[in-house]
């Protein structure tokens, strides 16, 4: 977060439900243009990587990696990787900090 590379790095990741490989996928979500995420196939593999935001307004690093011989479905089960992510409840009192 503190690089002076990283908004652009996030604004080069899809926007979910509104640009590249995520232009159709969680459009009728919270999560529509809240989650930057580049996604990943392969034969047998698919996979999500990006940020992604909570309902309380965290942000995440978020890997998800599908290997299955039938992988039919795999987008939708990686879909709700990102909401069930995005329903996280709020914690209370608790603080995050980050070490130089």
């Amino acid at each position: 977060w503190r690089s002076p590379y990283a908004a652009e790095f996030m604004s080069s990741m899809p926007l979910a439900g509104l640009d590249g490989t995520m232009r159709k996928r969680l459009k009728r979500t919270p999560l529509l243009g809240e989650a930057h995420i580049k996604t990943g196939t392969l034969n047998t593999v698919r996979a999500i990587a990006g940020f992604s935001r909570d309902s309380n307004g965290n942000t995440w690093a978020v890997v998800a990696i599908l290997n299955d011989p039938r992988p039919f479905g795999a987008s939708s089960i990686l879909d709700e990787v990102l909401i069930d992510l995005y329903r996280q409840p709020k914690l209370a009192n608790t603080t995050v900090s980050i070490q130089q």
